[in-house]
């Protein structure tokens, strides 16, 4: 890094499947980022509104509160009003998740199944905007 030390983007990632939660932190944290974690949506929601994160990357079919219902919630709020929000998914995206697409924007659609890992963090990068 040139010019001093530049703050790390902080990602929080909201997923109740520990080892993809644990894959996704070891594979972020390798390209540079901070990651804080939850395992299902209530706890996202604290861990959103306490941790200030640059992006979530959001599970939708989750124990307690699902994504979709964090995302809402997290969006009335003050400091969640514009973070970029990634939904991860195996679900197919109905009427319902793309109204709250635009409703709720910057968020953006990923389905995981069939993706990689590795897709998954270029897609962070480039809603980042982090340089390669």
């Amino acid at each position: 890094m040139n010019n001093g030390m530049k703050q790390k983007k902080k990602i929080l990632v909201v997923e109740d499947e520990a080892p993809l939660r644990e894959v996704l932190r070891d594979n972020l944290e390798q390209e540079g980022f901070t990651v804080v974690e939850a395992g299902d949506g209530s706890e996202g929601l604290r861990m959103a509104n306490r941790e200030k994160p640059d992006l979530i990357l959001l599970d939708i079919l989750m124990p307690k509160m699902d994504g979709m219902t964090m995302m809402e919630k997290f969006r009335t709020t003050k400091a969640g009003h514009a973070v970029p929000i990634m939904l991860l998914t195996n679900v197919a995206a109905d009427k319902k998740i793309i109204k709250s697409l635009i409703k709720y924007m910057p968020v953006y659609y990923f389905d995981k199944s069939g993706r990689t890992i590795g897709e998954i963090i270029t897609r962070v990068k480039a809603r980042l905007e982090v340089a390669e």
